[in-house]
């Protein structure tokens, strides 16, 4: 994310709308089956009505950041399993902070 980031930022065109990701389409379903496969937990997912305006995929278009150059080296999925982790280890460090991690993370 943060490659593509950069590179709007030093190429892309003023205002314009980019959106950063893998093309790989993939289930909210999936997603939460992932993370709780992380922490060993058996999950019983309960659809409910689809809010206003929501969408039915999830699945973004980087052909222009394509275009300038980005390339995603990450999956979705290997890349939710490192974010996982990371809050799994830290959450609590920043627990007794009642979720001002942008505060503490700018202090150090």
């Amino acid at each position: 994310m943060i490659d593509g980031v950069l590179r709007v930022m030093r190429q892309g065109e003023h205002l314009g709308i980019y959106h950063i990701g893998t093309e790989e389409e993939v289930t909210i379903e999936r997603v939460a089956r992932e993370i709780s496969r992380y922490f060993g937990r058996e999950i019983e997912i309960v659809p409910g009505k689809l809010s206003p305006g929501g969408t039915l995929r999830r699945c973004p278009d980087i052909t222009k950041l394509r275009a300038l150059g980005y390339a995603p080296r990450v999956s979705l999925i290997e890349g939710l399993g490192t974010t996982v982790r990371w809050y799994d280890e830290n959450a609590k460090r920043y627990s007794s902070l009642g979720g001002e991690m942008h505060e503490y993370a700018s202090s150090k």
